[in-house]
């Protein structure tokens, strides 16, 4: 019966406003769509926001670090291939440099890890890498000892006529 009442009451009705009612109704349908759609983008581009500056932004660091941990490597490589105690001396600072890169490096990327907003399993390997760190420092007294007698790059017989 409430299906009649309305279909004469639409009847009723010009032509102008039925299309009236019906374009109004597709306007709010389409305002609605694009209302959904704004928010739907607003939580995407946070998302994107949140990739690149944590995810993304951590991964860039770490690849950071380990190509200052490959140039410390490769000045301690580089250390053991020069003679002269000069060169021996620079690769020795270019070591220093680079590992004091190498901690301000991760250093930077510990605090970026530990933030509130990262979640637990991301902050676990950084607490583990806290507690080995103390342990795997630099020590240059290990490179210091070719500075100082040049023993490495001597031959055995130079070795002997000069402790006699």
């Amino acid at each position: 019966m409430g299906r009649s009442t309305l279909e004469r009451q639409m009847n009723k009705l010009s032509v102008r406003a039925r299309l009236t009612l019906v374009i109004g109704g597709m306007s709010l349908l389409a305002v609605a769509i694009a209302t959904l759609s704004l928010i739907a983008i607003d939580r995407a581009n946070d998302r994107l926001e949140d990739y690149v500056h944590g995810i993304n932004a951590r991964a860039e660091m770490a690849v950071d670090v380990r190509s200052a941990v490959n140039q410390r490597a490769i000045g301690a490589r580089n250390l053991v291939l020069l003679s002269t105690p000069d060169e021996m001396k620079n690769e020795a600072a270019r070591i220093s440099l680079a590992h004091a890169e190498v901690s301000q490096k991760l250093q930077q990327l510990r605090s970026s890890a530990v933030s509130a907003d990262v979640p637990a399993a991301v902050q676990r390997p950084f607490a583990l890498q806290v507690e080995v760190t103390p342990k795997l420092k630099l020590h240059l007294s290990a490179f210091s000892w070719p500075l100082e007698s040049n023993h490495a790059f001597r031959s055995g017989s130079e070795i002997a006529s000069s402790n006699s």
